[in-house]
């Protein structure tokens, strides 16, 4: 019987760039904050779409031999389109969130 070891690795430089974009357009949409309740709210919607594991997309693992016998397999991470409606309303300023939660406070 042979043992293989792996290091398993996560990439998560979309997820960074996606979570970045969004805080992004809201600063430039908001630059002096966001209005009293919306920033609990929409913290919230993320929280509650993170929470279903749909919503976080992992990419096709890529698998590189090492000169020491291990395998190195990286996974990138991303975030699924149910998230795209709350980019939506960051780039609008409209925080009516989907499925009906509103997020205008």
């Amino acid at each position: 019987m042979t043992t293989t070891l792996a290091d398993l690795m996560l990439d998560t430089t979309r997820f960074q760039e996606q979570v970045e974009e969004v805080a992004r357009l809201l600063a430039e949409r908001f630059p002096e904050g966001l209005p009293n309740g919306v920033e609990g709210q929409f913290l919230g919607r993320i929280d509650h779409l993170l929470s279903e594991p749909a919503n976080v997309v992992f990419g096709k693992g890529v698998t590189t031999p090492l000169a020491d016998g291990t395998q190195k397999i990286v996974y990138t991470v991303s975030l699924n389109l149910d998230f795209e409606p709350l980019f939506a309303a960051a780039r609008a300023g409209n925080f009516d969130a989907p499925h009906g939660a509103s997020l205008n406070g």
